[in-house]
């Protein structure tokens, strides 16, 4: 017994003895740290500034900087700070000091008084909307930090008649150029402005720091536009602001020029408004509106040597009404260039490739130039020339060529201008420094697609460029879904769309670590969040992983991997061949089953069901009108059609399932047309429908406008390679259903325009279709 005894107590001891080793090697490996706490104040005023800004740099490179922003009283504090050297520096919106080194020591409390020295008074003039109807409060916004506590703000009104006499040379150049600033000097010493009015204000809208944003409101003025300045004290800021009661919407392809006057509250057409032109330095009078509203006629050429855009302008009275157009001349017999680079940035020293592409239009077709040669020439963004050539075309009507960046390059955007015949078509790239990194870090997906509901399990892999894994790097990542939309057939046949570039919405984000070879995994179910058949919204599904990494040094670096979600191993399209019937008219739609390699799925049994469309109190239901099996013949094609009786929107559903029992849905919606307006439909703004896809020449479209804004006139432009066609259109209701005819000039595809103004904007919607 005492032996066990014995050997129990020995025990003991080695075990206490091991756990205070351990203990010890903790603490010794533990970072030693600190706390900077401290207080923000104006060393003009002494107050305390809330909502500056406060980093802490370190001076050891593979630190990591920390920043905090103060609180109300100006307060700040930094703990868990490793201990050494660091590099203090904060600012507000109008107070700055210089950087500051001070020494975290471990277990210490730093306690800071930063004093901020007050930038210099500035002042800006800054007016959100530039347009106000007569009877409106024009309005401007003032941003300064000035020691004065009024303001003076004056206007001068342009004398209309000496605006298109020539004598308002300065004013053109700030019309053509909004942000383009002027002098009072200028001002003093132009015959075309009135004498101004001025109006005082109190500045009552500063902040902690002093400085100030504050919308003035000034009185209503007369028609015209304005060259307005504030002063405050010493300081002045400048801008411009117009006051009409009519708007103008122009349309041009360099020949011919369509101009559309409407009044800018109602929307109503302007008859008789004048429209001028002011290209380079001249006003032309071309011509009035008629009865809609709507001027046609010969657009003004380009003045060599003078600014490359034009200004056109509408006059009614006082009211005057203009927009800037940039518009080159493309006719037959002219040349149509496209030149590019390889990349859209290069860094000093870089080789610079680039390709041009000339042709000819001729009719609705292009033929290759005979023979000719392309000038390039590149300027950076002071105009500095930096390299210039002469390249023959070669018999397909192209050149290329490449040219290198000298090492001392600035970095910035450069132009680069391609000459053919007169013609030039400029574009650019940027010029940046580079600093490798010294990691990376990749995301990659199991596979290319998976089946909605699977679960996915995303790896991560992070190593320095040397070969080493990056062990413990912090992983920052969110899973992104976004609606994806498989059209085979086309050019690209996995072309998704995820809300115009974005990644869709975020369903699932965290954090994790990286094991010792660099690695890690996110698993997640490859399933959206919301119920998405309620709103006819099932389709494909694309996950983005997006993932940033930081390596214990702080330093970061980025990805993304993505997989597509499908609702099982086929996709179904249904198509309308008519997307408007009227009642009792057969409607006819195609249903395809085909796989993601583009391969037809033949014996499909599909479901295909009709219903008609039911508003209700905001809701929408469905009323089934029709029903019926198909199966897909070799090419995985099958036909469907029914007799809607009734005018309004149907809904067209085709169901079907894949070999392994996942189901398969696709959804398409028809107009049956007979009424001006469709009781409980949610009208949006504007809505603009055409019939068909594809157009035979010589057909005749049928075009279904749908507004919530009854007793309208809208303008309906037809436009493709030049402007086809244009009259004004009355929305009696809020359905309007109208015809054009499609002539083989529309060939190879046209748009269909159409659009209002109302409230100082003007609303619209185009159309696409194709002539073959």
């Amino acid at each position: 017994m005492p032996r066990i005894s014995f050997s129990g107590r020995w025990i003991i001891m080695l075990a206490v003895i091991w756990c205070l080793a351990v203990l010890g090697l903790a603490m010794a490996q533990e970072t030693p740290v600190g706390t900077v706490e401290g207080r923000v104040t104006s060393s003009d005023t002494g107050r305390p500034i809330a909502q500056a800004n406060v980093w802490l740099s370190p001076e050891k490179e593979d630190g990591v900087s920390k920043n905090a922003q103060t609180d109300e009283n100006g307060g700040f504090l930094f703990s868990g700070i490793p201990a050494g050297s660091y590099t203090i520096h904060s600012s507000g919106r109008v107070h700055n000091m210089p950087p500051l080194k001070i020494t975290v020591r471990e277990g210490k409390l730093e306690k800071l008084n930063l004093s901020l020295k007050a930038a210099q008074p500035f002042l800006n003039l800054y007016i959100p909307q530039r347009t106000f109807l007569s009877q409106e409060k024009p309005k401007i916004v003032l941003d300064g930090f000035t020691m004065s506590e009024e303001a003076v703000i004056t206007l001068h009104k342009v004398n209309k008649d000496k605006l298109f006499s020539g004598e308002a040379k300065f004013i053109y150049k700030i019309l053509r150029e909004p942000w383009s600033t002027f002098t009072r000097q200028q001002l003093l010493n132009s015959p075309a402005l009135e004498a101004p009015t001025y109006k005082k204000v109190k500045i009552t809208k500063r902040d902690c720091e002093g400085a100030y944003q504050q919308q003035i409101a000034l009185d209503p003025q007369e028609a015209g536009i304005y060259l307005v300045t504030a002063s405050v004290g010493q300081l002045e800021g400048m801008g411009w602001i117009e006051v009409s009661n009519i708007g103008l919407v122009t349309k041009e392809n360099g020949r011919d020029l369509m101009a559309y006057v409407a009044k800018l509250d109602s929307g109503e057409p302007v008859a008789g408004a004048a429209v001028k032109i002011l290209s380079g330095q001249k006003f032309t009078s071309p011509g009035l509106t008629n009865g809609e509203g709507i001027y046609k006629g010969r657009s003004t050429p380009l003045v060599p040597g003078e600014p490359e855009n034009r200004l056109i302008f509408a006059c009614q009275g006082d009211s005057i009404a203009f927009v800037t157009s940039y518009t080159t001349e493309l006719g037959d017999g002219k040349p149509a260039l496209y030149v590019y680079t390889d990349r859209p940035i290069y860094r000093p020293g870089q080789l610079v490739y680039f390709k041009g592409i000339v042709r000819h239009l001729s009719g609705d077709t292009y033929r290759l130039p005979q023979q000719g040669e392309a000038r390039i020439q590149v300027q950076d963004r002071r105009g500095t020339p930096g390299y210039s050539g002469r390249f023959p075309l070669t018999r397909f009507g192209s050149f290329h060529g490449q040219f290198a960046l000298p090492e001392y390059a600035s970095t910035g955007e450069y132009s680069l201008a391609c000459s053919f015949a007169g013609h030039t078509q400029t574009v650019s790239f940027a010029v940046a420094e580079y600093r490798k990194p010294e990691f990376a870090v990749t995301v990659e997906m199991p596979k290319k697609r998976c089946v909605q509901g699977e679960m996915v399990k995303a790896k991560i892999q992070a190593a320095y460029y040397f070969g080493a894994p990056v062990v413990g790097a912090e992983v920052r990542y969110q899973v992104f879904c976004a609606d994806y939309w498989f059209w085979p057939g086309e050019e690209e046949p996995e072309w998704g769309y995820g809300d115009y570039g974005s990644n869709g919405a975020v369903v699932l984000e965290g954090k994790l670590r990286t094991n010792t070879a660099g690695a890690a995994e996110i698993p997640f179910p490859a399933q959206a969040k919301q119920a998405a058949e309620k709103n006819n919204g099932v389709t494909d599904r694309k996950f983005t992983v997006s993932v940033v990494a930081t390596e214990p040094g702080g330093r970061e670096a980025t990805a993304e991997g993505s997989i597509i979600a499908t609702q099982g191993e086929f996709k179904i399209c249904l198509e309308p061949e008519q997307s408007m019937v009227a009642p009792g008219e057969p409607a006819r739609f195609k249903v395809t089953a085909i796989d993601y390699e583009s391969r037809p799925r033949s014996g499909v049994k599909l479901t295909v069901e009709a219903s008609q469309v039911r508003w209700r109190e905001g809701e929408e239901s469905y009323v089934k009108v029709e029903r019926a099996m198909v199966l897909t013949d070799a090419d995985g094609r099958a036909g469907f059609k029914f007799k809607p009786s009734e005018p309004g929107s149907y809904r067209l559903q085709a169901a079907g399932r894949d070999e392994k029992g996942n189901q398969i849905k696709a959804f398409t919606w028809i107009w049956v047309t007979g009424r001006d307006e469709f009781s409980g439909y949610r009208y949006p703004e504007l809505e603009v429908i055409l019939d068909k896809k594809v157009y035979a020449p010589g057909e005749v479209a049928k075009v279904l406008i749908n507004s919530k804004e009854k007793d309208r006139t809208a303008l309906l432009t037809v436009e493709g390679r030049q402007l086809f066609a244009f009259r004004s259109v009355k929305l009696t209701g809020k359905s309007t259903l109208i015809e054009i005819p499609v002539p083989s000039e529309y060939r190879p595809n046209f748009y269909l325009s159409v659009g209002y103004v109302k409230d100082k904007r003007f609303i619209s919607q185009t159309a696409e279709a194709k002539v073959s």
